[in-house]
C-alpha cells in the first residue's frame, strides 16, 4: 500500500511539465546596473557584482534584490513573476484529460511561473543623457486631435532638450498603435517596458514621452512624463499649454464641443465627379433612361464625363490600420450641368434638354476608416434648384423651380496624401418631379403623369480634403 502511494505521489509531481527536473525549478535572472560593479544582495546573501546572473527558485510571488554601489548608495530591484503559458499551460495541454493535474501542480508548487527580465538599475543621482526621444500618441478625445498634437509636442520638447534627437511623430506612430498605445488606450507599465525594448532596438530611443491632453475652452493642457527606456523610470514630468494659435484643429473643436462629435456643420472636402450619368424619368407607369450629350468644343466633351461638382464633409484620414466605425450628420452640396437626351421615350426623343441642378442637403453618414481607405454610406435631404431649357420641333423654352431633393451615396475613398484623394462612388439623386413635368408639358404639349425624376451614376471622383488649419472655413468657425 505504501509503495502504491509513493508511486502516485511521484506521478503527480512529474505530470506537470514545469516540474520535470530540478534544473527546471531554477531560473537564471540577469541583474544589471548603471554603473556596473554594484553588489547583489538576495535573501540575506551576496551574489557577486553586476552584471551577473542570479539563480532564483521559481515561484508565484515577486522577488526583491538589493544593489549596493561602492560609495554606499543602494537601490532595490523588483523581480516580477508571471505565469509561463508556453512551458506550463500549453505543454501540459498535450496530456489531454490529465492536463488539469499538471496545471494544478505547476501552479501550487510555483514551478509554472517565470520571472521577467528586470530593467537595468540606475544608481541614485545618475540620469541617462536624453539622446533620442519618441513621442507616444497623446491620450485625447479623438485620434485627429491626438495626431495634430503629436508634432506640436515634438517641437515643444526641442526647447527643453535641444541636444537630443526628436524622432518624427509619424515615424514611430505605427509601432505605438500596433503595440496598443493609442489616443484612447494606455498600456500598463509592464507593456510599456516591452515596447521600450523594441524602440531601443529599432530607433535607438533612450526616452519616451507619454502624455494626455485636456481641453479647456480654446486651449489644451498637456500633462506628460519622460520615461527612460532602459529602466522604465520617469525622468521628469512636464506640462505644456497650447492654444488654437498653436494647434489650428482646436478651432474646429469649438463646434465639436458645442454640437457634439456626431454633428458636422462645415464641409471639409471638394471633388470633381467623373462618370456617365444616367438620368431617369418615370411617368405614365413607365421608366425611361436618358444620357448625357456632348456639347460643342473640348469643354462640352469633358462635360459628358464630368458629372458633377461636390462639396461635402468626409471622415478624417487616419494612419491606423484597424477599421473604425464612425457616425455623423454632415452637410453636402452637389451641382450638375449638361445636355440630356431621352431617345427611348416616344414623347421626348426629338427634344434636347439642358439642365442645371443644384442641391444643398444635410443628413447621416456611416463610415469605416483605416489607413487603407474610407468606406462611407450617406443619405442627404435638402433643398434643390432645377433649371431646364429645351429645344425641339415645338421651339425652345425654359422652366425653373425650387423643390425637395435627396442624395444617396455609397463610396470608397483612398488618400494619396493627407489631402488629395480618389473616390469610387455610386450616387443617386431624386429631384422634384414637378420641374420635369412642367418642362416636358411645355416642350411637347403633352400632359404626362410624372411619378419620379432622378439621376444615377457610378464613377470616380478626384477630391481634396482640407485639414482644419488649411480650411477656407476657418474664418467662419474662429
Amino acid at each position: 500500500m505504501q509503495i502504491r502511494a509513493l508511486l502516485l505521489i511521484s506521478f503527480l509531481l512529474n505530470i506537470g511539465c514545469a516540474t520535470m527536473s530540478f534544473d527546471d525549478h531554477q531560473q537564471k535572472v540577469l541583474i544589471r546596473s548603471l554603473p556596473s560593479g554594484a553588489k547583489i544582495s538576495y535573501e540575506g546573501k551576496e551574489y557577486g557584482k553586476t552584471p551577473s546572473y542570479l539563480d532564483i527558485e521559481k515561484g508565484r510571488s515577486d522577488k526583491k534584490a538589493r544593489l549596493t554601489w561602492p560609495n554606499g548608495a543602494s537601490k532595490d530591484l523588483k523581480i516580477k513573476s508571471n505565469y509561463d503559458w508556453q512551458d506550463s499551460f500549453f505543454a501540459n495541454f498535450v496530456f489531454l484529460t490529465l492536463a488539469p493535474i499538471g496545471w494544478a501542480v505547476d501552479y501550487f508548487t510555483g514551478y509554472g511561473f517565470k520571472y521577467e527580465k528586470p530593467a537595468k538599475v540606475i544608481k541614485p543621482g545618475i540620469r541617462r543623457k536624453v539622446r533620442a526621444i519618441a513621442i507616444a500618441p497623446p491620450l485625447t478625445p479623438d485620434e485627429s486631435l491626438s495626431d495634430h498634437l503629436g508634432p506640436e509636442i515634438v517641437d515643444a520638447l526641442a526647447q527643453n532638450y535641444p541636444d537630443s534627437h526628436r524622432i518624427p511623430y509619424d515615424v514611430t506612430l505605427p509601432l505605438f498603435v500596433d503595440s496598443g498605445q493609442d489616443f484612447n488606450l494606455d498600456l500598463s507599465r509592464e507593456d510599456k517596458n516591452r515596447l521600450a525594448f523594441v524602440l531601443k532596438g529599432d530607433f535607438d530611443v533612450t526616452h519616451v514621452f507619454y502624455s494626455s491632453a485636456k481641453l479647456n475652452g480654446g486651449d489644451v493642457r498637456i500633462e506628460g512624463e519622460l520615461v527612460d527606456t532602459e529602466t522604465g523610470e520617469t525622468l521628469e514630468r512636464k506640462s505644456l499649454n497650447l492654444t488654437d494659435k498653436d494647434v489650428q484643429l482646436l478651432a474646429d473643436r469649438r463646434w465639436t464641443r458645442k454640437l457634439g462629435r456626431f454633428v458636422s456643420v462645415i464641409p471639409n472636402s471638394v471633388s470633381l465627379d467623373f462618370g456617365n450619368a444616367s438620368p431617369e424619368l418615370k411617368y405614365n407607369q413607365e421608366t425611361y433612361s436618358g444620357r448625357q450629350l456632348s456639347q460643342d468644343g473640348w469643354l462640352g466633351s469633358a462635360g459628358k464625363v464630368l458629372e458633377s461638382f461636390s462639396i461635402y464633409s468626409s471622415p478624417a484620414p487616419t494612419k491606423r490600420s484597424d477599421w473604425r466605425f464612425s457616425f455623423k450628420f454632415i452637410p453636402g452640396l452637389n451641382v450638375n450641368y449638361g445636355d440630356i437626351g431621352f431617345e427611348e421615350s416616344p414623347e421626348l426623343k426629338d427634344n434636347v434638354y439642358t439642365r442645371f441642378r443644384g442641391m444643398l442637403g444635410y443628413g447621416p453618414q456611416i463610415g469605416y476608416t483605416s489607413r487603407y481607405g474610407i468606406v462611407t454610406a450617406s443619405f442627404l435631404v435638402g433643398a434643390g434648384y432645377t433649371d431646364i431649357e429645351w429645344s425641339g420641333p415645338n421651339g425652345t423654352g425654359s422652366y425653373n423651380t425650387w423643390g425637395f431633393q435627396t442624395l444617396t451615396e455609397i463610396a470608397y475613398t483612398f488618400f494619396i496624401n493627407e489631402s488629395l484623394h480618389f473616390k469610387l462612388h455610386n450616387k443617386r439623386i431624386v429631384e422634384d418631379s414637378n420641374a420635369w413635368a412642367n418642362a416636358v408639358g411645355e416642350s411637347s404639349n403633352l400632359n404626362l403623369y410624372f411619378i419620379e425624376s432622378s439621376d444615377r451614376w457610378t464613377g470616380l471622383s478626384v477630391g481634396y480634403y482640407f485639414q482644419s488649419e488649411k480650411s477656407p472655413a476657418r474664418k467662419i468657425i474662429r
